[in-house]
């Protein structure tokens, strides 16, 4: 952000593009700088190397543990398991453990960022330093994000072990992990602002946990009622007419609630590595309201791709979602850091006509054609985040 606004100010813009660039510039030197001392101490140690030889001795562990219990499974011949099945569960099992990994790493890990500096009696310094409370936000931010990007990145050789199955395509794992790191940055923000808004750290830790279950399970059981209960209907009806299932006119509950639920989106990466109409697909079908295509691959008229479920329906819509809902969260939690320091538009520098000199004869110099903007009022009520104008020149 510093070298774009760099960039920006080197550039012959006019005044209000000016005191843009310089407010960019200013924000991103005051991410930089909080960015770098949050990651600093967190790196800092033995700690941080150490969490991350658990975190992949664990997911090894448990590939291993799903890669046996398939190939002991087709080996005993209890189903048709072929080897791309074993490399999608290989997969579908490391995406739903790294996904749980997420939504309590990431509120826990900015639990503490606000709050911990207000325990310790330290914020108000913070506060009162030339970086903005936005800076201070999406710096701290950032290094905790950052920190689960780390383990996410370090969980990509494990990752590539489906490829030795076969089943699942690189672009299936990089959808993956677009969700991921998108569910990270919006629960990231969702502990970042809980932190913001209480005043104790064990407080803020144990609403942002019960958060993240309750967005996992709560929508996904209110989602689930009402399908049943649309599926119910549907079913009572087609009893009492002697007609098959009207797929075409199941219409289920709004998708909505499930938007900001990273799960609902790895469904959608799921069935894109499913060559069969599976129950993930199914699943994707109801959400994006499109159970018509089931009546089509019932009647033998299938349509998209394959087997009648489009591919990429889902997924964009719930990264959309979380990062929206990051956003919204940092401005506010931006707000509750520092409630007097408001959005204001970049000022126009003040200037005034030179003064004559004493005895000069003559007709005095025309001031500057710009518009003032600013005016000493709003410049006082902005507060210490005000970043000050340009001087006004006077003469002697």
């Amino acid at each position: 952000m510093t070298a774009l606004a760099g960039r920006i100010g080197a550039m012959k813009l006019g005044p209000r593009l000016q005191g843009l660039a310089a407010r960019l510039r200013w924000i991103g030197t005051g991410i930089s700088a909080v960015g770098i001392k949050e990651l600093r101490g967190r790196m800092r140690g033995r700690r941080a190397f150490a969490i991350i030889t658990i975190h992949l001795l664990l997911l090894a562990g448990f590939a291993a543990l799903v890669q046996e219990l398939q190939v002991s499974t087709m080996m005993n011949g209890f189903s048709s398991t072929s080897t791309a099945d074993i490399g999608r569960g290989l997969f579908i099992g490391l995406l739903v453990l790294l996904t749980i990994v997420v939504m309590i790493l990431a509120p826990g890990s900015t639990a503490a960022a606000i709050s911990l500096e207000r325990e310790k009696q330290t914020l108000d310094m913070l506060v009162t330093t030339p970086v903005s409370s936005i800076a201070l936000v999406l710096g701290k931010l950032l290094a905790s994000v950052g920190w689960i990007v780390l383990l996410l990145l370090a969980s990509l050789p494990v990752m590539a072990l489906v490829f030795t199955f076969g089943g699942v395509a690189p672009d299936d794992i990089v959808r993956a992990y677009i969700v991921l790191a998108a569910a990270a940055f919006a629960y990231g923000s969702m502990g970042l602002f809980l932190s913001a808004l209480l005043k104790r750290t064990q407080a803020a830790t144990i609403i942002n946990l019960v958060l993240a279950l309750g967005i996992a399970g709560g929508t996904v059981a209110l989602y689930g009622a009402g399908a049943a209960m649309t599926f119910s209907d549907a079913q009572t009806k087609a009893n009492e007419t002697g007609a098959p299932m009207d797929w075409a006119n199941i219409h289920m509950p709004p998708a909505a609630m499930l938007w900001i639920n990273p799960f609902a989106s790895q469904v959608d990466v799921v069935c894109g590595t499913d060559t069969t109409f599976s129950p993930a697909c199914l699943a994707v079908l109801a959400m994006t309201d499109r159970l018509d295509v089931v009546q089509g691959i019932t009647t033998g008229v299938s349509g998209g791709d394959g087997f009648g479920v489009p591919r990429d329906s889902y997924w964009p819509r719930g990264v959309a979602a979380m990062l929206a809902m990051g956003v919204i969260l940092v401005l506010l939690s931006s707000q509750l850091l520092s409630p007097t320091r408001r959005w204001r538009r970049p000022r126009v520098a003040l200037q005034l006509p030179r003064r004559r000199p004493s005895g000069a004869t003559g007709a005095a110099p025309a001031a500057p054609a710009e518009t003032v903007v600013d005016s000493a009022a709003s410049l006082a009520a902005d507060g210490p985040d005000a970043e000050p104008a340009a001087t006004v020149s006077d003469s002697a």
